[in-house]
């Protein structure tokens, strides 16, 4: 059977998204159109959807949020239950970037809840990929863990070597934050041929950023750096925003580590202005954080105290949603015993 003329630019869309992103846009755009002229609502929901991931690549989150509104609008009016869960677990997506942890919890669950007919596999591990970076965001590593090693279960059924990538990157973040530097790198490196074998350009930035951050907690600073620097060439000719930001920041705490002050304040001008675009909260406070650490080498205690007190006013706007009952009762539903 002959894919549809909608069918075909998505999947055009789809194997560009890691690696021509603009090109990728152009492609989902003229699916979105379409599908809209054919009246066909069924491709209009697969088209938006693929237009919103996108979307994220451009940090254009507030607008994909409204395009995936638009497809649980369909998704409830002609009973389409998967692009349901996939809108939820994109929104979860959108939302915990943007720092909204709330609001990121409320779309996992639901995505999570829904019956095994209404969901696929690869939403219901993207769910749980989400999960554990809310509870990584929440500086509860364990639990993070918990949740990516069942993605990683969910991913091993998929025989998807995108989705197992992505769970052995989350896993071996963890491992770093749990200081077990060694097992962190190991994962690390088992992604990076799968990644190199797909051609996901944007997963093997990721892989070298963390790189970086391992060798930076060695001190080798000169090959975090190093790292950060590919993972940041990848993600500029790529169009991947808030990984640009994420690596300009990485790249200011090389500098900081290495006494180079000035270095160091000139990436995190950069990496500010382009995590303050993206409206993304937890960028942000990291940048600030790592401002007062450079001025308070630089013993400019009023431009310390300045972003010290931005760093703790944005920690505690997402921080504070940790005592939610939404997340306590997630941890008990999901959770196996401890």
């Amino acid at each position: 059977m002959l894919a549809s003329p909608v069918d075909q630019l998505l999947q055009r869309a789809k194997q560009l998204i890691s690696s021509r992103s603009v090109d990728s846009l152009g492609f989902a755009t003229q699916a979105c159109d379409l599908a809209v002229e054919l009246g066909c609502r069924l491709s209009e929901a697969a088209a938006l959807t693929v237009y919103s991931s996108v979307l994220q690549l451009f940090g254009r989150h507030r607008e994909a949020i409204k395009i995936l509104d638009k497809v649980l609008d369909i998704a409830e009016t002609d009973e389409l239950g998967v692009w349901r869960g996939e809108a939820l677990q994109l929104m979860g997506r959108h939302t915990y970037t943007l720092g909204e942890y709330e609001s990121a919890a409320k779309y996992w669950c639901r995505c999570l809840e829904l019956s095994t007919q209404a969901i696929e596999t690869t939403q219901r591990l993207c769910a749980h990929i989400g999960l554990g970076q809310l509870y990584y965001a929440h500086e509860q590593f364990e639990v993070a863990l918990i949740h990516h090693k069942m993605a990683q279960d969910l991913a091993k059924k998929e025989h998807d070597a995108n989705y197992q990538s992505i769970c052995l990157i989350n896993i071996a973040v963890d491992l770093y934050r749990l200081n077990r530097l060694d097992d962190a790198m190991s994962i690390a490196r088992q992604a990076l041929p799968l990644v190199r074998a797909e051609g996901n350009y944007e997963l093997e930035a990721e892989v070298y950023s963390v790189f970086g951050l391992i060798r930076l907690e060695r001190g080798d600073i000169e090959r975090a750096r190093m790292n950060f620097l590919v993972a940041l060439k990848i993600n500029r000719l790529h169009i991947n925003t808030w990984n640009e930001a994420a690596n300009l920041l990485a790249l200011g705490r090389c500098s900081l580590a290495g006494g180079e002050y000035e270095a160091a304040l000139d990436e995190l001008h950069r990496a500010f202005t382009v995590a303050d675009v993206m409206e993304s909260q937890k960028l942000l406070a990291d940048i600030h954080e790592i401002f007062s650490l450079v001025y308070q080498k630089m013993n400019f205690p009023d431009l310390q105290e300045q972003h010290e007190l931005a760093h703790k006013k944005l920690r505690v706007v997402l921080l504070e949603q940790s005592a939610s009952a939404q997340l306590r009762s997630m941890e008990l539903a999901l959770l196996v015993p401890g």
